[in-house]
Protein backbone atom coordinates (compact mmCIF):
# COMPACT_ATOMS: atom_id res chain seq x y z
CA UNK A 1 0.00 0.00 0.00
CA UNK A 2 1.45 3.37 -0.69
CA UNK A 3 2.06 5.35 2.57
CA UNK A 4 0.72 8.88 1.46
CA UNK A 5 -1.18 8.93 -2.12
CA UNK A 6 -1.56 12.30 -3.77
CA UNK A 7 -4.75 10.13 -6.00
CA UNK A 8 -7.23 8.02 -4.82
CA UNK A 9 -8.76 6.54 -8.18
CA UNK A 10 -11.84 3.82 -7.10
CA UNK A 11 -13.22 1.49 -9.49
CA UNK A 12 -16.31 -0.30 -9.34
CA UNK A 13 -16.56 -3.65 -11.11
CA UNK A 14 -18.87 -6.23 -12.47
CA UNK A 15 -17.80 -9.28 -14.76
CA UNK A 16 -15.52 -7.25 -16.80
CA UNK A 17 -12.00 -8.48 -16.14
CA UNK A 18 -10.07 -7.82 -19.74
CA UNK A 19 -11.33 -3.88 -19.69
CA UNK A 20 -11.28 -3.69 -15.85
CA UNK A 21 -7.40 -4.87 -16.58
CA UNK A 22 -7.00 -2.02 -19.12
CA UNK A 23 -8.73 0.86 -16.94
CA UNK A 24 -6.46 -0.30 -13.91
CA UNK A 25 -3.37 -0.25 -15.99
CA UNK A 26 -4.13 3.33 -17.45
CA UNK A 27 -4.81 4.32 -13.75
CA UNK A 28 -1.46 3.32 -12.43
CA UNK A 29 0.26 5.10 -15.24
CA UNK A 30 -0.81 8.39 -14.21
CA UNK A 31 2.62 10.82 -13.79
CA UNK A 32 4.16 12.31 -10.88
CA UNK A 33 1.49 11.11 -8.40
CA UNK A 34 1.33 8.52 -5.81
CA UNK A 35 -1.84 6.66 -6.57
CA UNK A 36 -3.86 4.23 -4.75
CA UNK A 37 -6.29 1.92 -6.75
CA UNK A 38 -9.90 0.71 -5.53
CA UNK A 39 -11.10 -2.08 -7.44
CA UNK A 40 -14.82 -3.10 -5.76
CA UNK A 41 -16.16 -5.74 -7.25
CA UNK A 42 -19.90 -6.21 -7.10
CA UNK A 43 -20.30 -9.80 -8.56
CA UNK A 44 -20.99 -12.32 -6.38
CA UNK A 45 -18.46 -14.60 -7.35
CA UNK A 46 -15.73 -12.74 -7.51
CA UNK A 47 -15.01 -12.60 -10.86
CA UNK A 48 -12.03 -9.79 -10.93
CA UNK A 49 -9.94 -11.27 -7.82
CA UNK A 50 -7.53 -13.17 -10.04
CA UNK A 51 -6.65 -10.98 -12.31
CA UNK A 52 -6.31 -8.20 -9.46
CA UNK A 53 -4.44 -10.42 -7.73
CA UNK A 54 -2.32 -11.04 -10.42
CA UNK A 55 -1.07 -7.73 -10.65
CA UNK A 56 0.58 -7.82 -7.50
CA UNK A 57 0.91 -4.47 -7.17
CA UNK A 58 0.68 -2.72 -3.21
CA UNK A 59 -0.73 0.25 -5.35
CA UNK A 60 -4.08 -1.45 -5.92
CA UNK A 61 -6.34 -2.79 -3.24
CA UNK A 62 -9.37 -5.85 -4.36
CA UNK A 63 -12.28 -5.48 -2.08
CA UNK A 64 -15.77 -8.37 -2.70
CA UNK A 65 -18.70 -5.99 -1.96
CA UNK A 66 -20.99 -8.73 -0.36
CA UNK A 67 -23.74 -8.70 -0.67
CA UNK A 68 -23.94 -7.67 -4.44
CA UNK A 69 -25.73 -4.25 -5.00
CA UNK A 70 -27.56 -5.40 -7.83
CA UNK A 71 -26.34 -2.90 -10.18
CA UNK A 72 -25.54 0.34 -7.78
CA UNK A 73 -22.48 1.47 -8.62
CA UNK A 74 -22.83 4.35 -5.78
CA UNK A 75 -22.80 1.96 -3.04
CA UNK A 76 -19.38 0.96 -4.00
CA UNK A 77 -18.01 4.44 -4.89
CA UNK A 78 -19.37 5.90 -1.47
CA UNK A 79 -17.39 2.65 -0.26
CA UNK A 80 -14.26 3.09 -1.94
CA UNK A 81 -14.50 6.77 -1.42
CA UNK A 82 -14.75 6.09 2.12
CA UNK A 83 -11.29 3.93 2.25
CA UNK A 84 -9.42 6.64 0.87
CA UNK A 85 -6.75 8.38 1.83
CA UNK A 86 -5.61 10.90 -0.65
CA UNK A 87 -6.65 14.29 -0.91
CA UNK A 88 -7.99 13.93 -4.71
CA UNK A 89 -10.30 11.08 -5.67
CA UNK A 90 -11.52 10.50 -9.28
CA UNK A 91 -14.45 7.38 -9.98
CA UNK A 92 -13.51 5.05 -13.08
CA UNK A 93 -15.63 3.31 -14.39
CA UNK A 94 -14.02 -0.51 -15.56
CA UNK A 95 -14.64 -0.58 -19.38
CA UNK A 96 -13.34 3.08 -19.90
CA UNK A 97 -9.46 4.05 -19.69
CA UNK A 98 -8.03 7.32 -17.73
CA UNK A 99 -5.96 9.75 -20.06
CA UNK A 100 -2.97 9.83 -17.87
CA UNK A 101 -1.04 12.89 -18.42
CA UNK A 102 -4.69 14.20 -18.76
CA UNK A 103 -5.53 13.43 -15.63
CA UNK A 104 -2.25 14.44 -13.77
CA UNK A 105 -2.70 17.89 -15.19
CA UNK A 106 -6.52 17.91 -14.00
CA UNK A 107 -5.25 17.02 -10.68
CA UNK A 108 -2.77 20.10 -10.92
CA UNK A 109 -5.31 22.22 -11.57
CA UNK A 110 -7.91 21.52 -8.98
CA UNK A 111 -4.98 21.65 -6.25
CA UNK A 112 -3.93 24.79 -7.22
CA UNK A 113 -7.38 26.45 -7.41
CA UNK A 114 -9.72 26.52 -4.32
CA UNK A 115 -12.68 24.52 -6.26
CA UNK A 116 -14.14 21.85 -5.01
CA UNK A 117 -14.39 19.93 -8.07
CA UNK A 118 -12.66 19.81 -11.44
CA UNK A 119 -15.30 19.09 -14.63
CA UNK A 120 -13.65 17.88 -18.04
CA UNK A 121 -14.62 16.31 -20.72
CA UNK A 122 -14.74 12.38 -22.25
CA UNK A 123 -12.77 11.16 -25.35
CA UNK A 124 -15.11 8.90 -26.82
CA UNK A 125 -14.60 5.80 -28.26
CA UNK A 126 -16.13 2.28 -29.29
CA UNK A 127 -17.21 0.21 -32.44
CA UNK A 128 -20.27 2.43 -32.87
CA UNK A 129 -19.25 5.24 -35.20
CA UNK A 130 -22.47 7.32 -35.16
CA UNK A 131 -22.48 7.05 -31.49
CA UNK A 132 -18.78 7.75 -30.73
CA UNK A 133 -19.62 10.56 -32.82
CA UNK A 134 -22.71 11.62 -31.55
CA UNK A 135 -20.62 11.67 -27.84
CA UNK A 136 -17.92 13.52 -29.37
CA UNK A 137 -20.08 16.57 -30.90
CA UNK A 138 -22.58 16.41 -27.81
CA UNK A 139 -19.25 17.01 -25.32
CA UNK A 140 -18.03 19.27 -27.51
CA UNK A 141 -21.04 21.65 -26.78
CA UNK A 142 -20.19 21.34 -23.32
CA UNK A 143 -16.85 22.13 -23.30
CA UNK A 144 -17.45 25.35 -25.19
CA UNK A 145 -20.22 26.16 -22.63
CA UNK A 146 -17.54 25.40 -19.41
CA UNK A 147 -15.11 27.92 -21.97
CA UNK A 148 -17.20 30.63 -21.35
CA UNK A 149 -16.51 30.61 -17.46
CA UNK A 150 -20.14 30.19 -15.98
CA UNK A 151 -20.21 30.52 -12.75
CA UNK A 152 -20.58 27.12 -9.96
CA UNK A 153 -24.72 28.42 -9.63
CA UNK A 154 -24.82 28.57 -13.39
CA UNK A 155 -23.91 25.49 -13.64
CA UNK A 156 -25.47 23.62 -10.81
CA UNK A 157 -28.61 25.54 -12.63
CA UNK A 158 -27.83 23.16 -15.88
CA UNK A 159 -26.75 20.56 -14.04
CA UNK A 160 -30.19 20.55 -12.71
CA UNK A 161 -32.75 21.33 -15.34
CA UNK A 162 -30.75 21.41 -18.23
CA UNK A 163 -28.48 19.07 -21.03
CA UNK A 164 -25.46 17.21 -18.59
CA UNK A 165 -22.21 18.29 -19.06
CA UNK A 166 -20.53 15.74 -17.60
CA UNK A 167 -20.37 12.04 -16.38
CA UNK A 168 -18.44 10.60 -13.64
CA UNK A 169 -15.11 10.07 -14.83
CA UNK A 170 -14.91 13.16 -16.09
CA UNK A 171 -14.47 14.74 -13.12
CA UNK A 172 -11.89 15.19 -10.07
CA UNK A 173 -13.07 16.14 -6.32
CA UNK A 174 -11.43 17.27 -3.48
CA UNK A 175 -11.90 14.33 -0.84
CA UNK A 176 -13.11 16.81 2.17
CA UNK A 177 -15.89 18.02 -0.62
CA UNK A 178 -16.63 14.65 -1.03
CA UNK A 179 -17.60 14.22 2.82
CA UNK A 180 -19.14 17.57 3.06
CA UNK A 181 -21.61 16.39 -0.16
CA UNK A 182 -22.33 13.28 1.71
CA UNK A 183 -21.34 10.61 -1.31
CA UNK A 184 -23.58 9.58 -3.83
CA UNK A 185 -27.36 8.97 -3.54
CA UNK A 186 -27.47 5.10 -3.22
CA UNK A 187 -31.39 4.96 -4.09
CA UNK A 188 -31.32 6.48 -7.92
CA UNK A 189 -30.87 3.92 -10.49
CA UNK A 190 -29.38 6.54 -12.98
CA UNK A 191 -28.14 10.05 -13.28
CA UNK A 192 -26.52 9.56 -9.53
CA UNK A 193 -22.84 10.74 -11.12
CA UNK A 194 -25.11 13.65 -12.14
CA UNK A 195 -26.76 14.20 -9.05
CA UNK A 196 -23.86 13.88 -7.24
CA UNK A 197 -21.28 16.59 -8.94
CA UNK A 198 -24.25 19.01 -8.99
CA UNK A 199 -24.75 18.98 -5.26
CA UNK A 200 -20.90 18.88 -4.78
CA UNK A 201 -20.13 22.21 -7.37
CA UNK A 202 -23.03 23.74 -5.37
CA UNK A 203 -20.98 23.08 -2.09
CA UNK A 204 -17.53 23.53 -2.96
CA UNK A 205 -17.05 25.50 -6.39
CA UNK A 206 -15.54 24.23 -9.85
CA UNK A 207 -13.02 24.80 -12.19
CA UNK A 208 -12.55 23.57 -15.88
CA UNK A 209 -10.36 21.71 -18.01
CA UNK A 210 -10.79 21.90 -21.76
CA UNK A 211 -9.07 18.42 -22.79
CA UNK A 212 -10.43 14.70 -22.29
CA UNK A 213 -8.96 12.98 -18.65
CA UNK A 214 -11.05 9.63 -19.71
CA UNK A 215 -11.37 7.15 -22.37
CA UNK A 216 -14.88 6.66 -22.69
CA UNK A 217 -16.58 3.19 -24.06
CA UNK A 218 -19.69 3.76 -25.75
CA UNK A 219 -21.89 1.90 -27.58
CA UNK A 220 -21.60 -1.64 -25.67
CA UNK A 221 -24.21 -2.58 -22.61
CA UNK A 222 -24.67 -0.18 -19.42
CA UNK A 223 -27.10 0.98 -16.98
CA UNK A 224 -28.25 3.46 -18.79
CA UNK A 225 -28.69 1.62 -22.05
CA UNK A 226 -31.24 -1.01 -20.16
CA UNK A 227 -33.13 2.30 -17.79
CA UNK A 228 -36.22 2.86 -18.72
CA UNK A 229 -38.02 6.34 -19.68
CA UNK A 230 -39.67 5.71 -16.15
CA UNK A 231 -36.58 5.33 -14.89
CA UNK A 232 -34.91 8.20 -15.64
CA UNK A 233 -37.72 10.36 -15.20
CA UNK A 234 -38.20 9.26 -11.17
CA UNK A 235 -34.18 9.77 -11.17
CA UNK A 236 -34.65 13.71 -12.26
CA UNK A 237 -37.17 14.17 -10.30
CA UNK A 238 -35.69 12.55 -6.54
CA UNK A 239 -32.54 14.46 -7.33
CA UNK A 240 -34.84 17.64 -7.97
CA UNK A 241 -36.73 17.44 -5.09
CA UNK A 242 -33.72 16.51 -2.95
CA UNK A 243 -31.94 19.77 -3.87
CA UNK A 244 -35.37 21.91 -3.55
CA UNK A 245 -35.05 20.49 0.39
CA UNK A 246 -31.62 20.70 0.84
CA UNK A 247 -31.39 24.51 -0.55
CA UNK A 248 -34.93 26.11 -0.33
CA UNK A 249 -37.78 27.17 -2.54
CA UNK A 250 -36.99 30.41 -3.77
CA UNK A 251 -33.36 29.02 -4.52
CA UNK A 252 -34.81 25.98 -6.67
CA UNK A 253 -36.94 27.98 -8.63
CA UNK A 254 -34.52 31.29 -9.40
CA UNK A 255 -31.94 28.03 -10.60
CA UNK A 256 -34.38 26.89 -13.03
CA UNK A 257 -35.87 30.41 -14.60
CA UNK A 258 -32.07 30.96 -14.70
CA UNK A 259 -31.67 27.82 -17.24
CA UNK A 260 -34.73 28.77 -18.89
CA UNK A 261 -33.59 32.10 -19.96
CA UNK A 262 -30.10 30.71 -21.04
CA UNK A 263 -27.86 32.89 -19.33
Amino acid sequence: MNPSPNLSIIIPTFRREAMLLDAVHSALAVPGLQVEVFVLDDSPEGSARAVIEGLNDPRVSYLLHQPPTGGHPAVLRNRGAALARAPLLYFLDDDDRALPEALARACAQLSASSAGVLISAPQPFGEDARRVEEERAYFEQAVAWLARGPSSLRVVARLLFGPALLVCSTCVIRREAFQATGGFSTTMPVYEDIDFFMRAVRQAGHVALAEPVVARRVGGPSLISVCTRPQMLAAYAESQSTYRRQRGVLEFYALKLWQRLGR
